[in-house]
């Protein structure tokens, strides 16, 4: 709408914050939008953001934003199971309502999931199942990626394996659970009964950024309704963060189906490295 020419690199979250850690004199971009905000918070600790108030920040919940302003919530959208009903039917298997189904063998190469070393929505896999398994979380962890045959890199990546039929399910945000199977079935959502949880899909203003004006004109469009609206009504619907949305991330939180664990970004952010560093000790 301001006529401003805009160009955009599409990455992986934490191929986002690594590319931006990486040149932070000398900047290609100017703001940074999209992932789960515990890497916005990182990127805060690191000093590679700007603080900016953008103009419809007032309308987005004290708990989804940046309380120095720094970054703020721009969609959200919960974590779940993307299945091909069919798929699983053919293994004699149900759709799965639990993280302890996903780690029984008889899942075993049928469960597309992405990296936690590249994927913001895999860091919440992670964090979700420390949070329900304690100190028995890294067997979970192990179970469940055992019955993954192969990582994608990218949160979104996973769903076009069950598309193409190569695995009954995907872990992913479900906004992502769209599209019809060869056979012109639909995907199927599901969600745990122990538990999920949400991404605070953020945005920032990059400190050294060399259009910061234009940056910020771009968070005021991003904070208010016109931006947030963009989310909610696009291929892959995300829930806005904007309480002047109705339907937003915060009332569907509200819900008590499914149950759903906050998704504390701080300490998200705290935790981070040690479970990469984990993971990748495993063979990533």
């Amino acid at each position: 709408s301001s006529g401003k020419n805009v160009g955009y690199l599409r990455l992986p979250t934490a191929q986002a914050l690594t590319r931006i850690a990486s040149s932070p004199k000398n900047l290609d971009f100017d703001v940074w939008v999209g992932g789960p905000a515990e890497n916005f918070v990182l990127a805060r600790r690191r000093g590679l953001l700007a603080p900016y108030k953008p103009r419809g920040i007032a309308a987005i919940p004290a708990d989804m934003r940046d309380s120095e302003n720094y970054w703020f919530g721009v969609y959200g959208s919960l974590l779940g199971f993307c299945s091909n009903r069919e798929a699983l039917a053919a293994q004699g298997l149900p759709i799965p309502t639990s993280w302890a189904e996903l780690r029984e063998n008889r899942y075993r190469k049928l469960v597309a999931a992405s990296s936690p070393l590249t994927s913001g929505t895999a860091f919440t896999v992670v964090r979700v199942l420390d949070e329900i398994y304690g100190s028995q979380a890294k067997s979970a962890i192990r179970d469940i990626y055992a019955n993954v045959p192969r990582l994608t890199n990218s949160g979104t990546a996973p769903v076009q394996l069950v598309l193409a039929g190569e695995v009954g399910l995907a872990i992913t945000f479900t906004p992502y659970c769209v599209g019809k199977t060869p056979s012109g079935h639909n995907l199927q959502i599901s969600y745990p009964k122990e538990g999920t949880s949400y991404e605070i899909g953020s945005a920032a203003l990059l400190k050294n950024s060399r259009h910061p004006q234009e940056g910020k004109a771009f968070l005021d469009w991003l904070s208010q309704k016109p931006g947030q609206e963009v989310a909610v009504k696009s291929a892959t619907p995300q829930l806005a963060i904007s309480n002047v949305i109705p339907g937003s991330l915060a009332s569907r939180l509200q819900r008590k189906d499914p149950y759903i664990l906050p998704a504390r970004p701080q300490k998200s952010a705290d935790d981070r490295d040690r479970w990469l560093a984990w993971f990748a000790s495993q063979g990533g």
